[in-house]
C-alpha cells in the first residue's frame, strides 16, 4: 500500500479505514444501475457489507475522494498477479459524482502507482455496453486490446457479458498532465503566427527529413482573424507513431518534449516546446483525424459566420475555471461538431 498521498489536486486516493463504512453505504445503497454492472455487489447494501469490503483481502483498495473536501466519491483498487507482474484495475463511482472526470483522474493515479511499483502490465475490463466505463479507460490512456466474448454470466442483467480488455504498459506511460497554473487567455489574432509556424516547420523538416509524411499548421492560430490562445498547433504525420525510436529522439534534440501518448486515440503523440509555445500533434500516416483537423481549419478560413460562431463560443468558455486545457477543449465539442457538419456537407 502506498505510504504517500496519491493526488492530482482534484481527486485523492487513500486506503479505506473502518470509519468509512457509512460513506460506502451512502455511495452504493440503492444504486441499481451499478449493481447491474457489478453483479456481486450486495443489494440491499448494508453497513456489514461495507465493513466486509474494507477488511476483504486480495485487493489493494483505495477510497477515491474529493481532494479539497475529502468527500468519498468511489473506490478503485488493484488485484496483483505477482507471477505475471501485472495488476488489474477495478473501480466504482457514486452516481452523483459521475460525468465529472473523477474516475479518469483516479485511473491515471493508480496506473502510475502500479507502474512505479514494477507492474509490467496494468489492465482493466469493462462490459462494452458500459460506455462510461470504457471511456474512463480510453481517456486514462489505456489501449483497447480486444473483446472476450461471452466471458461472464450476469444473472442481474439476464445475459452473458462480453469483456472489453484495456491495458497500459510502462513504455506507453508519460507523466500525467499538470493542472493549469493560471487562467487561460484568448488573444486577438497576431500577424506573426504564420511566421512562427514557418519557423517551426523548417525546424521539424530539418530534424526529420523525408520521415515527414504530412505537416500542417492547424488550430486557431492558423486561421487569419480568429482570436486564439497563443499556442502554435502543428499536425505531423509519420509512418508509424508507435515506432518512436524512428522520430522522437530527433524531435527531442530539436527542442520538442514528449508530453502525452494516446494509444486509444489514433496512436496520437503530443510534443511541446516553449518560446513560443508549440503543440506538435503526431499521427500515423493516413490518419482521419489529421484530415478532420484540416477540414475544420479550412472551413473557418472560408466561412466568416462559422469563424464568428467559433470565436463567440471560445470567448464564452475561456472565462470559466478549468483544471486542464483539455477540459476547455472538450467543452467546445458541440460547436466544433456543428461546424464540421457544414464542412462536410
Amino acid at each position: 500500500m502506498s505510504e504517500r498521498p496519491l493526488s492530482d489536486g482534484v481527486v485523492g486516493l487513500r486506503p479505506w479505514v473502518r470509519g468509512d463504512a457509512p460513506a460506502i453505504v451512502e455511495c452504493l445503497a440503492g444504486d441499481t444501475e451499478l449493481a447491474g454492472w457489478l453483479d456481486r455487489l450486495p443489494q440491499p447494501y448494508t453497513l456489514a457489507d461495507a465493513q466486509f469490503y474494507i477488511e476483504m483481502e486480495g485487493e489493494e483498495k483505495f477510497a477515491v475522494t474529493d481532494a479539497e473536501t475529502n468527500r468519498v466519491l468511489g473506490s478503485i483498487g488493484l488485484r496483483w498477479d505477482e507471477a505475471e507482474s501485472s495488476a488489474e484495475v477495478g473501480y466504482w463511482l457514486r452516481r452523483d459524482a459521475q460525468g465529472n472526470g473523477y474516475m479518469t483522474r483516479a485511473a491515471v493515479l493508480i496506473s502510475r502507482y502500479a507502474l512505479e511499483q514494477g507492474a509490467a502490465r496494468v489492465f482493466l475490463r469493462a462490459d462494452p455496453e458500459n460506455v462510461a466505463s470504457c471511456r474512463v479507460a480510453e481517456k486514462a490512456g489505456f489501449t483497447h486490446e480486444g473483446v472476450l466474448r461471452s466471458a461472464h454470466w450476469n444473472e442481474r442483467l439476464g445475459r452473458r457479458q462480453d469483456w472489453a480488455i484495456y491495458s497500459l504498459l510502462p513504455v506507453e506511460y508519460v507523466a500525467p498532465r499538470q493542472t493549469l497554473r493560471a487562467p487561460l487567455e484568448l488573444h486577438d489574432y497576431d500577424e506573426r503566427w504564420p511566421e512562427l509556424y514557418a519557423r517551426e516547420e523548417a525546424q521539424i523538416r530539418g530534424a526529420l527529413g523525408d520521415r515527414v509524411v504530412r505537416l500542417a499548421h492547424t488550430g486557431s492560430t492558423s486561421v487569419a482573424g480568429l482570436a486564439a490562445k497563443a499556442i502554435i498547433d502543428i499536425c505531423l504525420e509519420v509512418a508509424d507513431t508507435r515506432a518512436e525510436a524512428a522520430y522522437a529522439p530527433d524531435l527531442e534534440v530539436a527542442g520538442y518534449s514528449l508530453l502525452l501518448r494516446e494509444p486509444g486515440w489514433y496512436e496520437h503523440r503530443l510534443f511541446r516546446r516553449l518560446d513560443p509555445t508549440v503543440h506538435l500533434h503526431v499521427f500515423p500516416a493516413g490518419c482521419e483525424e489529421f484530415d478532420r483537423m484540416l477540414a475544420f481549419r479550412d472551413r473557418l478560413r472560408a466561412d466568416a459566420n462559422d469563424r464568428e460562431l467559433y470565436e463567440r463560443s471560445k470567448r464564452e468558455l475561456i472565462g470559466r475555471d478549468w483544471d486542464y486545457m483539455q477540459d476547455y477543449a472538450d467543452a467546445k465539442s458541440a460547436v466544433v461538431a456543428d461546424i464540421m457538419r457544414r464542412a462536410r456537407a
